[in-house]
């Protein structure tokens, strides 16, 4: 299978894409080739079909030959009697994100998994990738390098997991860590302190490399799609990975700790679901959904171990590591979802509801309650062990055991290794905080004590949320407030305050300033004039005493406190 990757009018956006398929045999009469229906590491369907602008198929001398569609992703082509095919089709490509397709005037950057069509047949089969682009174009991509612009693939799965980002603005540096050789490419506006840069990277790569014993990869490769505004985005792959940080003049500075977060969690993944990989993603079915309930593993250990690691490695003071660990209990005790939706059914649903908030006060994010069940669980078997073993110790033997063998695993195999580990039963543990919704804050703040930290809570950050139950954000006009969120059996929505309503004024004060400062001193009641469609209502609230709504959650450090089992905690 070979493509051929062409671009010629930027502000278009279109790449051709030429693909030639030149081992028909004789008793093929027809080719279906398909686009995918999603991308790895994205867990909803995206059908990538839906930018494609043209579909044509010839013969090995430039004739036109029989096709049509025969589902959303799929095309036939007629080829009795042919050896060889030649399908040209363009792919629009307008969006910059970390699993899309560019093309303009700085840059092409391709996520094959979008645009480039395969054939479940000649799935295994090597792929040829050929790309006729400026010769000025520095590429970054993760596949074999035959020449400057031409690729090898040892199969479709390789190609669709090999994003690239060619350009002549494109940055490079590079860093070796247990012998292992770590590209990192830039591509947009950015000034870079290369030194600090490399070496926190250097960091944290050493200490993932050592936490598995060695990499299922020989080189790896950091694309950076730097963004001049706010953007916060990652995708893992094989052996690379496409990181999308901003505003890239603040990369050094505001947003160098979310960038090292970033780059850690990516790459901890080249492990955590790129080679230890769940039995229902063993192999890529690009058809279909691969619907899982291991989501907690996927992503909540990925998550928590790529905070972690930082710590661990010096990149992160403990400071910083529990403050990042309070930002994730944040989230996690300010979403009322944690009543509704287990873990186990927020991973499977993933690929029915997207990311995207559907109903309010339904989802839970398998990322952060996973990250803050990883915890637990880590915890958990250092307090079994005193420290002899540790999660790290599961995750290794998880690679050893289906990582190396490439062989999917079962939440019972993940289950059944935590057993052995620790010497503990987790049947329980599973009911009720991943198969079920207990709330996990009163075992969490136990399982803290063992390392000398604990959950402290503090007045929300947003009074009308803490008193009354309600965030307003503001709208598309200057001095808006439109309600945003109403929480379950607080006195907003006792009150008959509606999601959508436009907060015209405070304690018959008009809204000019921020909320903060109208409520401050009126804590027990309030007056709101809200517009509701073309009506004009008058609302009052009254704060239930002793009752508070999302208080701030955070894990601090008890002074001088099982200092012993923090720092084996939070050290290599």
């Amino acid at each position: 299978m070979k493509y051929i990757i062409s671009f010629e009018v930027p502000n278009r956006h279109l790449l051709q894409i030429e693909q030639i398929i030149d081992d028909i045999q004789p008793e093929e009469e027809f080719i279906d080739v398909s686009l995918p229906a999603f991308r790895p590491g994205r867990y909803e369907l995206q059908n990538f079909a839906k930018n494609l602008k043209i579909f044509i198929a010839k013969n090995a001398e430039g004739q036109k030959i029989n096709h049509k569609k025969i589902d959303r992703n799929t095309w036939r082509v007629f080829c009795k009697g042919l050896k060889s095919i030649h399908l040209y089709y363009e792919y629009y490509g307008a969006t910059i994100d970390a699993g899309s397709t560019f093309c303009g005037f700085e840059q092409v950057y391709i996520n094959p998994a979008n645009c480039l069509m395969y054939n479940l047949p000649r799935l295994y089969q090597p792929h040829e990738l050929i790309l006729n682009l400026n010769n000025e174009y520095d590429i970054a991509i993760g596949l074999k390098r035959i020449n400057n612009q031409t690729f090898y693939a040892q199969d479709y799965h390789e190609l669709a997991d090999s994003p690239l980002i060619a350009s002549d603005t494109l940055k490079h540096r590079s860093y070796v860590a247990q012998g292992i050789k770590f590209n990192i490419w830039m591509q947009g506006p950015c000034e870079v302190e290369w030194n600090r840069l490399i070496q926190d990277m250097q960091r944290f790569t050493d200490a993932q490399i050592r936490l598995f014993g060695d990499a299922p990869f020989k080189e790896y490769h950091f694309l950076c799609q730097i963004m001049p505004s706010k953007a916060y985005h990652g995708v893992e792959h094989l052996n690379s990975t496409v990181l999308m940080i901003g505003p890239g003049a603040d990369l050094m500075d505001d947003q160098y700790d979310e960038f090292m977060g970033l780059a850690s969690h990516e790459l901890f993944h080249a492990w955590n679901v790129k080679t230890i990989r769940p039995i229902e993603m063993m192999p890529y079915d690009y058809s279909k959904e691969a619907y899982c309930e291991s989501h907690y593993i996927t992503e909540g250990v990925t998550t928590y171990y790529g905070d972690l690691i930082l710590a661990k490695s010096g990149v992160w003071t403990h400071e910083r590591y529990l403050k990042e660990l309070s930002n994730k209990c944040y989230k996690h005790f300010t979403n009322y979802g944690r009543f509704i939706t287990p873990l186990t059914l927020a991973s499977f649903d993933s690929w029915i509801e997207g990311y995207a908030d559907t109903i309010p006060h339904k989802k839970v994010s398998f990322y952060t309650k996973g990250c803050l069940v990883a915890l637990m669980t880590d915890l958990q078997i250092r307090k079994a062990t005193h420290h002899q073993s540790s999660l790290d110790t599961v995750m290794r033997l998880m690679y050893e055991r289906f990582g190396r063998t490439q062989k999917g695993y079962t939440q019972q195999d993940y289950k059944a290794t935590l057993e052995e580990v620790s010497g503990l039963d987790f049947t329980e543990f599973f009911a009720n905080y991943i198969e079920g919704v207990t709330p996990i804050y009163k075992e969490l703040n136990n399982l803290l004590d063992f390392v000398g930290c604990k959950l402290v809570e503090l007045p929300g950050l947003e009074l009308s949320e803490y008193y009354y139950g309600f965030v307003a954000v503001g709208g598309e006009k200057a001095n808006r407030l439109v309600v945003k969120t109403i929480l379950p059996d607080s006195p907003a929505e006792i009150s008959g305050l509606d999601i959508g309503d436009e907060i015209l004024a405070v304690n018959n004060i008009k809204i000019g300033g921020k909320l903060n400062n109208l409520i401050r001193n009126h804590t027990r009641h309030l007056n709101l004039i809200v517009a509701r469609e073309s009506k004009i209502l008058n609302i009052q609230l009254h704060a239930i005493p002793n009752v508070f709504f999302n208080p701030v959650v955070e894990v601090v450090k008890i002074p001088s406190y099982n200092d012993s089992s923090f720092e084996r905690w939070l050290s290599i």
